[in-house]
C-alpha cells in the first residue's frame, strides 16, 4: 500500500532522486506508521510543501500514516536506508569504522558539544520577566540536558537507557569524578522550576522574581559539564598522527604571528590597560567600610530631606515605607559613597528598578532610566583597577511596591549579585 505511493511520488516530482519506506514501531497496531526517506539534490521548502499536501490527501484515504524525512544526497550518507534516525552512538561508531583514526568522530562530537554551549549562552542572555517566559526558557535547558546525556552515553560507548544514564552519572559525578556533582540533581531542579512557573503562567502572568539568578543556577552545572566533556573527547578519541601534524603547523604559525604582531599587540595591550579607570589613590576611609549612607526624600526629585541612615547594601523590595519619615509612595532616595574593586578587570554594574533609577560613576552618568515603568534591568560594563571607586545611585517611586537593587559581577565571579557590605563605604 505504501510502496506504490512512494514510487508514484518519485515519478511525479523530478527533484526527488529516491524514496525509501521505513516502517516505524507504534503503540497501536490498527494504524501503522511509516517514515518516507526522501532523497533530493538540494533542500527546497516549496518542494516540501507540495509533497506534504500530497501526504495529507493520501493519509486521509488510508489507514496508515507516514512522515517525510527530507535529506540531501550529502546528508543521506550519514543515514543507512534501514533506519529513520541514527542515535549519536551509531553516528560515532560508523565514523570510527570509516577512518583509520577517529578524527571525524571527534570532530562531530566537539561540534555537537560546541552547539550546546552556544545555545546555553544565548539562553543565558535572556531575562525572563514572567512565569510563562521562565517556563519556556527552562524547557529549553531541559532539552539541551537530555541531548547532552545522549551524547555523553555515546562518548563512553554506553547504551542510552534510563538505567545506563543513571549509572554513568553516578560514576562521573562522584566525589573524584570529572563532572560537577550538581549535574545529578539537575533533572529535579529543572522539573521544580518548570512546575512553579507553569503555575505562575496562568495565575500571575506578570509575576516577577529573581528569574535570572534561578536560570543561572540551572545553566552553570550543565555548562561546566559540557566543557569537561569537550576535554574528555580528545582523550577518548585520540588522533596522534593528525594531531602531531596540526600541532607542528600550529607552533610554526604561532611563532610567525608573534614575530609579526609583537609590536602592535604590545601597543594594544598598553592602550587597553590605560583605558582602565584608576582607583582613588591613598583612600583613607577603608576602615569605615561596611555599608553606604542613603538620604531619603519626600517627593520624586529629592524635594524634602526626611532622614539619613546606613544601609548595608542597595538591595530592596519595599511593600510599605522605606523609612519611618518617608511616605509609602512619591519618595526618592540617593546613595552616595564608594565601592571596592578586589582586582583589575571588567566589572558589570546593574540596576533593577521599579519605577526610576540612575547610576553614576563619579560624575559620569552610567545608567539613566528615570522614566517610570515596570521592573526592568539596566547594566553597564566598566574596566576598573583594583581599589576604591566613587559611586552614586538614585531612585524614585511613584506608587505601589518599590523594587531597587544595585548588583555587580566581578572578573572572578561573572554571576550578577548584590554588592556585599564590606565592599561599600562609608559608615559615617
Amino acid at each position: 500500500m505504501i510502496q506504490p505511493f512512494a514510487e508514484q511520488l518519485q515519478h511525479d516530482f523530478q527533484a526527488i532522486e529516491a524514496v525509501h519506506v521505513l516502517p516505524q514501531e507504534t503503540e497501536t497496531t490498527d494504524r501503522p506508521h511509516y517514515t518516507l526517506q526522501i532523497i533530493v539534490q538540494t533542500y527546497d521548502i516549496k518542494l516540501k510543501e507540495r509533497v506534504l499536501e500530497r501526504l495529507f490527501t493520501w493519509s486521509a484515504h488510508n489507514t496508515a500514516s507516514c512522515t517525510p524525512l527530507f535529506l540531501t544526497k550529502q546528508e543521506a550518507t550519514y543515514w543507512p536506508q534501514d533506519a529513520a534516525l541514527l542515535h549519536p552512538a551509531d553516528m560515532l561508531t560508523a565514523l570510527k569504522q570509516d577512518q583509520e583514526e577517529p578524527y571525524e568522530a571527534r570532530r562531530l562530537l566537539l561540534h555537537a558539544l560546541g552547539e550546546f554551549e552556544r545555545i546555553l549562552q544565548q539562553i543565558e542572555l535572556e531575562f525572563p520577566t514572567s512565569g510563562l517566559h521562565m517556563w519556556c526558557v527552562t524547557e529549553k535547558v531541559e532539552i539541551i540536558y537530555q541531548q547532552y546525556l545522549q551524547w555523553l552515553c555515546a562518548m563512553h560507548g554506553k547504551e542510552d537507557t534510563a538505567d545506563t544514564r543513571k549509572a554513568l552519572l553516578d560514576t562521573l559525578c562522584a566525589q573524584d569524578g570529572p563532572l560537577p556533582e550538581a549535574l545529578q540533581h539537575l533533572p529535579l531542579r529543572l522539573q521544580a522550576t518548570i512546575e512553579r512557573h507553569k503555575a505562575l503562567a496562568t495565575l500571575l502572568p506578570q509575576q516577577y522574581g529573581e528569574n535570572d539568578l534561578e536560570l543561572s543556577e540551572l545553566i552553570i552545572p550543565l555548562r561546566e559539564a559540557i566543557k569537561v566533556s569537550k576535554k574528555q573527547a580528545h582523550q577518548l578519541y585520540p588522533t596522534p598522527q593528525r594531531d602531531k601534524k596540526r600541532r607542528s603547523r600550529f607552533i610554526w604559525l604561532t611563532i610567525t604571528a608573534l614575530i609579526l604582531l609583537a609590536t602592535p599587540m604590545a601597543w594594544m595591550l598598553i592602550k587597553h590597560y590605560a583605558s582602565y579607570k584608576p582607583a582613588i589613590k591613598g583612600f583613607a576611609h577603608s576602615k569605615r567600610a561596611g555599608g553606604i549612607r542613603g538620604a531619603y526624600y519626600k517627593g520624586r526629585n529629592f524635594e524634602t530631606l526626611k532622614g539619613r541612615r546606613l544601609d548595608r547594601g542597595i538591595d530592596y523590595f519595599w511593600r510599605n515605607k522605606p523609612h519611618s519619615k518617608v511616605p509609602k509612595d512619591h519618595f526618592s532616595v540617593r546613595w552616595n559613597g564608594y565601592f571596592n574593586a578586589p582586582r583589575d578587570g571588567e566589572y558589570r554594574l546593574c540596576l533593577y528598578m521599579d519605577d526610576g533609577g540612575r547610576l553614576y560613576y563619579g560624575k559620569n552618568l552610567l545608567i539613566n532610566a528615570w522614566k517610570g515603568g515596570f521592573l526592568r534591568r539596566r547594566c553597564k560594563r566598566l574596566l576598573l583597577r583594583k581599589g576604591w571607586h566613587p559611586i552614586k545611585a538614585e531612585m524614585y517611586e511613584h506608587s505601589g511596591p518599590s523594587h531597587f537593587r544595585l548588583l555587580w559581577s566581578t572578573p572572578k565571579n561573572k554571576r550578577v549579585r548584590a554588592i556585599p557590605a564590606r565592599s561599600l563605604c562609608c559608615k559615617n
